[in-house]
């Protein structure tokens, strides 16, 4: 495919959120001509579009201001990754002016140093892309902090500013031709001198990441700039957060339904007033759900009519106010009792006993039998 073919197809694909490959010139020199497209005013030199030989603004795969419009170029060499890179660095020069380097920072990087964690931040990526694995991920990113932990200022910017200029790049020339993982991280090692090229890869894959871990990155990126390995660190952070508290909720609900289905006896004790807490065992308490508390080992709840305690028999509170114990409490079931409680009723007070259930209460008290319906009992009036 030839670079122009490219880029009339680039019109039709979302790459980036503002990025319009549509409104791009990009001069292309193919080894005896150049041919310019999409340019707004073609300087006259060009006679239909045509420049007879190399363009004399055409050095390289680069930019260049042709005719006083910053225009993609593209030389024989370039490859249908390399038009979309071209074109996304007019894009960058445009609207992030930030997103470049200090090249001069490169003359005094430290090459030679430690350069086997960049060796082994680079396996780290390619396992992170290949593997699919956010654990990957991370060691790669605890692999980069000890390295910058012994990089001085400068050359910790040059890495990330150019993993933003020429990174990104990369990235969007991988998207526009489907790049598989496996090649976003380059088979061969890089050569310790051969820093500018590692963060070409380096960039590519912490935004390849970053699609996976955190799908609005691009957005946010336009929005503010911030270092590509940033990014990533915090949607881990955020992942991981997200997957904690999805199963601690998860754990809460299965405690919960494993005590409405637990096997035995049960009680519902709703009673005229609220009762409220006259002791419970804090290590072992858990909001299940909105309002519903549940205690595993002991709780007594009392109010003017009387108290129930509950030991070592698993019970659920039911809150009558925002908080989950101290306005209150309308309901409390405990299930799983081995044997048929026994209700005893004086007036408006229904008195229990069982295992690991003692009191007395004014109100209504449910008992369920075994794989059974519930079964309502009421104090004479």
């Amino acid at each position: 495919m030839n670079a122009l073919l490219l880029a009339a197809i680039l019109c039709n694909t979302t790459l980036w959120p503002g990025f319009d490959p549509c409104a791009i010139p990009v001069a292309t020199f193919d080894g005896t001509r150049t041919t310019l497209e999409r340019h707004p005013s073609p300087p006259p030199e060009f006679v239909d579009g045509v420049y007879a030989g190399r363009h004399p603004a055409i050095t390289a795969n680069s930019s260049a201001d042709i005719g006083g419009v910053l225009t993609a170029t593209v030389m024989p060499n370039g490859d249908e990754a390399v038009v979309a890179h071209e074109m996304f660095h007019v894009y960058q020069r445009t609207h992030h002016k930030d997103w470049s380097a200090n090249e001069g920072d490169l003359l005094a990087y430290p090459v030679a140093s430690d350069y086997d964690l960049v060796r082994l931040e680079l396996d780290a990526l390619r396992h992170a892309l290949v593997d699919n694995s956010r654990d990957w991920a991370r060691a790669a990113l605890a692999i980069r902090a000890a390295r910058f932990a012994k990089l001085d200022a400068a050359s910790i910017a040059y890495e990330r500013n150019n993993e933003l200029n020429e990174g990104l790049a990369t990235y969007v020339g991988h998207r526009a031709v489907a790049t598989p993982d496996d090649r976003i991280i380059p088979a061969r090692p890089f050569a310790p001198e051969e820093v500018r090229d590692r963060l070409y890869a380096t960039g590519a894959a912490y935004a390849r990441l970053l699609d996976r871990h955190a799908p609005q990155w691009r957005e946010s990126l336009e929005r503010e700039t911030q270092p590509l390995d940033v990014m990533l660190a915090n949607a881990l952070r955020d992942v991981d957060a997200q997957r904690a508290v999805e199963t601690y909720r998860a754990r809460l609900d299965e405690q919960r339904r494993a005590f409405i289905d637990a096997p035995g006896w049960s009680i519902r004790i709703v009673p005229d007033a609220p009762l409220f807490p006259a002791g419970f065992d804090p290590l072992n308490v858990r909001l299940v759900a909105n309002g519903e508390v549940l205690h595993t080992r002991f709780v007594k709840l009392a109010n003017a009519s009387g108290s129930i305690e509950v030991m070592n028999q698993h019970a659920l509170t039911t809150a009558a106010g925002t908080h989950p114990l101290f306005q209150g409490m309308t309901e409390l079931a405990i299930t799983g009792l081995p044997r048929e409680p026994k209700i005893t009723r004086e007036g408006r007070t229904v008195s229990i006993e069982c295992e690991g259930v003692n009191g007395k209460v004014a109100g209504d008290v449910i008992v369920t039998p075994p794989s059974a319906s519930p079964r309502r009992t009421r104090p004479r009036s």
